[in-house]
């Protein structure tokens, strides 16, 4: 016996396992009947179905539709899964937005491989926090998070530098070129970190930043005089000493990175980058915008709008 699926669409049926390969930011698939399928193995699970519950937001590409059922969601076998906070609320706003989970969604658009998206926001709680020891292969921190075959992978610049591995995408040059990357990268990924907390001045750096706006006012204006053009000044050197790319003459995580990176500054501090003097990140960003498989994501409904409320 195999199980019959449903994707998102209406009318739109697919007859495999669990398991079988995923698609380009495809919706879960929703069990709907046990079918035969002749010849066909029995379909198992390698991992506890996580949570279930009919008023849940769907994971997957786009907003989910009021009043939608609910989904079995599971850590499936043979997909990759990117877990990460919904990128949208209940009632259609932005919620996490792209999120860091962008610079990790750019490496497979890049790479193109396959992956889904698990952004529910229950389910996050449930395997980060409530019921961790249970669901998680192997305990993670905090999302965004990798899982595929029961290997699970988070905190950021650890998640982009094994997939650059996985995939091809680190620079040519060795172990040296390696570790240049490796420094370009962790500056990035400090860049993040220190950018949110200025959005985030509560001492615990967790209160929502519409419930301080006022007191991170402050925090943010300093970030934008001081510490961006500071940074990407930086990025602006190392890309003059490099030529084209920024380490080992050809196209690698590196140049993803930093790509995802500009993406965020332009869009939350567009006045401030508008007028800093990095002509050579700006035609970088360009280029990069153009590579096809980038250009292909950029335009599609995988890609996600930025909260604009974290430097994500």
């Amino acid at each position: 016996m195999a199980r019959r699926w449903r994707r998102g669409g209406p009318g739109e049926w697919w007859d495999g396992h669990e398991g079988a390969d995923s698609h380009w930011g495809s919706p879960p698939l929703v069990e709907t009947a046990t079918v035969a399928l002749e010849g066909a193995p029995a379909a198992q699970s390698l991992y506890p179905a996580a949570w279930i519950d009919s008023s849940a937001q769907r994971f997957g590409r786009g907003r989910a539709a009021k009043g939608q059922p609910g989904c079995r969601q599971v850590l499936r076998p043979g997909v990759w899964q990117l877990i990460y906070w919904p990128c949208w609320g209940r009632d259609g706003s932005i919620s996490a937005g792209a999120g860091r989970a962008e610079y990790v969604r750019l490496m497979f658009e890049e790479a193109g491989v396959p992956y889904e998206e698990v952004e529910d926001a229950e389910f996050v709680r449930d395997f980060f926090w409530r019921r961790c020891d249970e669901l998680q292969p192997a305990p993670v921190l905090a999302p965004p998070a990798v899982h595929k075959d029961g290997f699970v992978l988070s905190q950021t610049a650890a998640i982009v530098r094994y997939l650059a591995r996985k995939f091809g995408m680190m620079p040519d040059g060795g172990v040296e070129a390696e570790a240049r990357a490796d420094q370009l990268v962790e500056t990035v990924h400090e860049m993040v970190a220190e950018a949110r907390l200025a959005y985030h001045p509560d001492h615990q750096h967790r209160r929502p930043y519409r419930d301080q706006r006022e007191a991170a006012e402050p925090y943010i204006r300093a970030f934008e005089r001081s510490r961006l053009p500071r940074l990407l000044g930086h990025f602006e050197r190392l890309l003059a000493h490099a030529g084209e790319h920024f380490v080992g003459g050809s196209f690698s995580y590196a140049d993803v990175q930093v790509f995802a990176l500009l993406r965020v500054a332009e869009s939350q501090f567009p006045r401030a980058y508008a007028a800093l003097d990095i002509p050579l990140l700006r035609a970088f960003l360009n280029r990069t915008a153009r590579r096809p498989r980038i250009a292909a994501y950029l335009a599609s409904d995988r890609s996600r709008p930025f909260a604009g409320d974290s430097f994500m």
